[in-house]
C-alpha cells in the first residue's frame, strides 16, 4: 500500500503559465483526386497551390494493384500482394517489367542500395526478406512485431525501417539479422500505419495513416511529426506503399483498393524544435519501465505535439508531470525528474487491466503561434501506480522538449 504522503507530490496540479488544449493532431485541408480511382486510364486531378504540403502533382491508375513502392535510383518498383515485383514508369504508371518472386505474400517494399537487393515484408507470416531484382530470396528473418506493412532502407545508418500496424510503431532493424536497434511511435491517432520511405538528406520518414486518410512526414531521430497532409480516397484501407524519389523529393503513394498511385509534393524539411530523453526511469510490473515519448514538431509558428506513453501496466492510474525545469529528486525508489512547480495531469492507461506492458496513453497539445515561445523548454515524466514497482509507483525517464522558431 502506498503511503498517502508519498502521493502528494504526484497529485498536485501546480499553477503554471502553460495553457493546455486537448486537440487532435489533424492534417490540413488539401488536395483531392477525382474521381476516386478507376481501373483504366489516367486520373483527372485537381492541383492546389504548391505552398500546401501534399499538393497533388499527378496520379495514375494502379493497374497491377501494387502495395509497396520503392525507388532504385530513378527507377520505380512496386510489389503486389502475390509478391510480383513490377517496374513502373514513374511518370504514367505504365508497366515496364514484371518478375514473379520466390515469395508468396508481400506488402512493404524498399531498396537496399548497399546490398543491391529489395526489402520485402510479409505481414501474413511476419517475416522480412531480402530479394534480388530477379526475384530470388537471399535473406530472411523474423519481423520485429506482428504486422510488418512497410519497408525502407536508411542509407545513413545502413539499417532497415519496418512499419508495423499491429504494434503501431516503426522499427529500425539490423539488415543482416533483423535485431531491433530502436523504434519510434506511430503518429498519434493514425489508427493503422502502412508503407515507409526514408529521405536521407533531411533524415525523415514518410508513412501512411490508413484510418485518418493521411500521410505523415516524421523525424527519423525522434518520431516528431514534421508535417502531414490528407490522402482522402475514402476506402476501407487508405494507403499501402510509400516511396520518395531522390532527385526531386516527390512522394509516391500507392492505394491498392482505389487502384491509384498518387504523386505529391510533401515539402520535406526538418524541424527546428528538439526532443531528448534524460535521467532514468523505474521499472514496474514485469520488469518493464514506462516509456514516455513525444511526437510532433514543436515550433513557435503554431504546431501540434502529443505526449505518448507506452509499456505501462494496463489500466493503471497515473500522472504526466510537466514543468519548465529538470530535477533529480529521490522519491518512491526512483527519481522525480521534473522540478516544481509542475502540472500533474491525471489519466488512466488503456489496455488490459493488470497486464504488464499493455498500457498506453496519448495526450495531444496544440502550441499557439507565438514568437515568444521560441526557446521554451518543457520537461516531462510519467508516473503510475504499479504494485510491481519497489514502492508501488513506476516512473518513466524524463523527456525534454524545446520549442523551435520554425
Amino acid at each position: 500500500m502506498i503511503r498517502p504522503a508519498l502521493l502528494v507530490p504526484l497529485a498536485i496540479l501546480a499553477t503554471t503559465t502553460m495553457a493546455w488544449t486537448q486537440s487532435e493532431v489533424l492534417p490540413p485541408d488539401g488536395w483531392r483526386a477525382s474521381p476516386q480511382g478507376t481501373p483504366t486510364g489516367l486520373i483527372e486531378t485537381e492541383v492546389i497551390a504548391a505552398a500546401e504540403p501534399g499538393a497533388l502533382v499527378t496520379s495514375w491508375a494502379n493497374l497491377t494493384e501494387v502495395r509497396g513502392l520503392a525507388f532504385r535510383d530513378d527507377q520505380l518498383f512496386g510489389i503486389t500482394q502475390a509478391a510480383v515485383l513490377v517496374e513502373l514508369d514513374p511518370f504514367n504508371g505504365r508497366v515496364l517489367n514484371a518478375v514473379t518472386t520466390e515469395l508468396t505474400d508481400a506488402f512493404g517494399l524498399g531498396w537496399d542500395s548497399n546490398r543491391g537487393a529489395f526489402i520485402v515484408t510479409d505481414p501474413v507470416r511476419d517475416l522480412v526478406f531480402r530479394i534480388t531484382p530477379a526475384g530470388y530470396m537471399v535473406a530472411q528473418f523474423t519481423a520485429p512485431a506482428t504486422g510488418p506493412v512497410g519497408a525502407a532502407y536508411d542509407t545513413t545508418r545502413d539499417a532497415y525501417w519496418i512499419a508495423d500496424w499491429e504494434a503501431d510503431r516503426i522499427y529500425l532493424i539490423d539488415p543482416d539479422d533483423g535485431t531491433t536497434i530502436r523504434s519510434l511511435p506511430a503518429p498519434p491517432m493514425t489508427g493503422r500505419i502502412a508503407g515507409a520511405a526514408h529521405e536521407p538528406t533531411t533524415d525523415v520518414l514518410l508513412v501512411h495513416g490508413r484510418d485518418t486518410e493521411s500521410a505523415y512526414v516524421l523525424s527519423a531521430v525522434n518520431g516528431m511529426v514534421i508535417t502531414s497532409f490528407p490522402v482522402r480516397l475514402t476506402w476501407t484501407n487508405n494507403g499501402d506503399g510509400a516511396a520518395i524519389r531522390a532527385s526531386d523529393r516527390s512522394a509516391y503513394l500507392a492505394h491498392r483498393e482505389a487502384a491509384t498511385v498518387l504523386v505529391v509534393d510533401p515539402q520535406i524539411g526538418g524541424c527546428g524544435g528538439t526532443l531528448a530523453s534524460y535521467g532514468e526511469g523505474l521499472a514496474g510490473s514485469g520488469g518493464l519501465e514506462p516509456i514516455l515519448e513525444a511526437v510532433g514538431c514543436p515550433v513557435a509558428t503554431g504546431s501540434s505535439v502529443a505526449w505518448v506513453v507506452s509499456q505501462g501496466r494496463g489500466g493503471s492510474l497515473g500522472w504526466l508531470l510537466v514543468g519548465t525545469a529538470a530535477a533529480s529528486t529521490p522519491m518512491l525508489g526512483g527519481q522525480i525528474l521534473v522540478a516544481q512547480p509542475y502540472a500533474a495531469i491525471p489519466h488512466l492507461l488503456d489496455g488490459i487491466t493488470g497486464v504488464p506492458g499493455d498500457g498506453n496513453f496519448h495526450l495531444p497539445l496544440r502550441l499557439p503561434a507565438s514568437p515568444t515561445l521560441t526557446g521554451l523548454a518543457l520537461f516531462a515524466q510519467a508516473a503510475y501506480l504499479d504494485p510491481g514497482a519497489p514502492q508501488d509507483v513506476s516512473l518513466s525517464a524524463g523527456l525534454r522538449l524545446v520549442v523551435g522558431s520554425q
